[in-house]
């Protein structure tokens, strides 16, 4: 039984086709940086590579990227383009960390069964109709999970309409873009911006009066979700529902081939690759394989809440077997929101968010070590820096974060020369991630003064304790059909990437090609 799920957050936060895409239009120029170590871009994730080669195809025949679900609603879901398969080696020590946190709040481990519906912690069911927004749905799902019971509905059509990215506002999304969205700017409430996709004949969820206008993203866990070596990994999913008390975002395939109507539940015994996105909010051990057609090797489901409508499954929910196996490996939760009104001022370069991710290689001890930099001038209303925050690609990394006031520019208006280590050193503190991996925010100890009108750096080290290649997120330009973000643009002498973070090592990204910037964001209030 969860007794305060908010604090619960917070102290588990503590403790060919492929070929020619891979080779021509995703290779990042490689640099020596710093002693004498080679930077490189991560593979991308092969799934992704194979949609949107599916996505140009659908494009030249006229035909639907993704069919049709239950009555003609609507799917969207693309794969990640970042690679999480590095992660799955280490999943069992995961699932140590999670079993003692697990045990020292409840000797009898995981229930049976868990339903947060029944704790009055699950928002109502929505309706995309037959707009491919199901990613933004399952996001919202788990956020509005994280308020409840103070019955906040959260807007979709806000995060299809303004995520700044190639694809229209049905034309499907990742997880990614999601999580890029709610760091950008947030949420804001329904009755702001409504649903505009409804069917003459749905209606939209009742709007309670206590609804508030927007909410800070401070916090997306990554999952690990799906199969692994053949059989159901279950332990990110039950801790993340009993640790937070949140829904969480899913991808699956949903075929109407494989779901049965008459127990409303889906089992896809082929991988076939992602295509929805939905909301776990409970589990049953027990729940019979018999239920499904064809039947699973065993036994276990996942309560699932869905974006169709009432009218769909169980009142809009469905089993999902514990062995599918179209259940891609990420998921998310969002397990930390905070007031809108906590930070005048956000610095950030990377409104698209997390595209790529940038590394040295690994270290002689088997780790791997990459500083990552942003120089912002200081404004007013954002002069004292009270958090920063950057992606983790997986638990185990150890960070360190430093502020430099009057950072020293010179150079030329379009060719300045920058270095975001010169300047007068104000703030250093250094911490531990033990079991979160996704969207992190580091609150500082204490606020950190920046002098309007200067230029200021936050610089961050962050130490990948598995050896993890390429620990540090960046946002990249990679134009359709290969990708989806066009619009991304870089300024030279704003973002920078270093192997050991001394004065002269650092490489500009914006003589990358394409030009680059680190995803690294700082928060501020006057």
């Amino acid at each position: 039984m969860i007794k305060n799920k908010y604090m619960r957050a917070r102290v588990f936060r503590a403790t060919l086709v492929v070929f020619f895409a891979v080779t021509s239009l995703f290779i990042i120029s490689a640099a020596v940086i710093g002693a004498g170590k080679m930077a490189s871009v991560a593979p991308l994730n092969p799934s992704y590579i194979e949609q949107m080669a599916k996505r140009q195809a659908a494009a030249l025949t006229g035909e639907p990227l993704f069919k049709p679900g239950f009555n003609g609603r609507g799917k969207g879901l693309i794969p990640s383009r970042i690679n999480h398969s590095f992660k799955q080696r280490h999943r069992a020590d995961r699932a140590k960390v999670h079993a003692a946190m697990q045990g020292a709040l409840n000797q009898s481990g995981y229930p049976s069964y868990y339903n947060l519906v029944q704790k009055g912690w699950v928002s109502p069911v929505k309706d995309q109709s037959n707009c491919g927004s199901c990613w933004a749905h399952a996001a919202i799902a788990s956020i509005e999970s994280y308020i409840m019971p103070t019955k906040t509905d959260f807007s979709e059509q806000f995060i299809i309409d303004t995520h700044g990215f190639d694809w229209g506002p049905c034309d499907g999304g990742t997880n990614e873009m999601a999580v890029a969205v709610f760091a950008r700017q947030g949420v804001i409430a329904i009755n702001q911006y409504t649903y505009q996709y409804l069917d003459a004949t749905a209606s939209s969820p009742a709007m309670p009066p206590s609804a508030i206008s927007a909410a800070h993203i401070q916090q997306a866990e990554w999952l690990q979700t799906g199969l692994l070596n053949g059989q159901p990994y279950n332990d990110d999913l039950k801790w993340a529902l009993t640790s937070f008390g949140v829904a969480c975002a899913i991808g699956v395939n949903f075929d109407n081939n494989y779901y049965n109507s008459d127990t409303a539940s889906l089992y896809v015994p082929i991988n076939e690759g992602t295509d929805h996105a939905v909301a776990v909010v409970g589990w049953d051990d027990n729940y019979a394989a018999s239920n499904f057609n064809p039947q699973p090797p065993g036994p276990g489901a996942w309560i699932v809440k869905n974006s169709w409508g009432t009218d769909f499954g169980n009142y809009g929910y469905f089993y999902l077997s514990y062995w599918d196996a179209s259940v891609g490996p990420e998921g998310y939760a969002y397990n930390d929101n905070e007031s809108a009104t906590n930070y005048n001022w956000a610095y950030q370069y990377d409104p698209l968010g997390w595209l790529d991710n940038i590394g040295f290689g690994t270290d002689q001890d088997g780790t791997s070590t990459a500083w990552m930099a942003n120089v912002f001038r200081a404004n007013a209303q954002g002069s004292h820096i009270k958090a920063v925050s950057f992606y983790l690609y997986e638990w185990n990394t150890y960070y360190d974060v430093y502020i430099y006031d009057k950072v020293v520019t010179g150079g030329e208006l379009y060719n300045p020369s920058v270095d975001p280590v010169i300047g007068n050193l104000v703030y250093h503190q250094s911490g531990y991630f033990s079991e979160d991996a996704g969207y992190v925010t580091v609150v500082l100890k204490k606020a950190v003064h920046v002098t309007p009108g200067y230029n200021f750096s936050v610089v961050v080290k962050l130490k990948d304790g598995y050896g993890y290649q390429w620990p540090l997120a960046m946002q990249d330009q990679v134009a359709p059909p290969d990708g989806n973000s066009s619009r991304s643009y870089a300024i030279p002498g704003q973002s920078f990437i270093s192997a050991d973070g001394s004065q002269g090592s650092w490489q500009d990204l914006y003589t990358w090609s394409p030009p680059a910037k680190v995803c690294l964001k700082a928060f501020a209030a006057k």
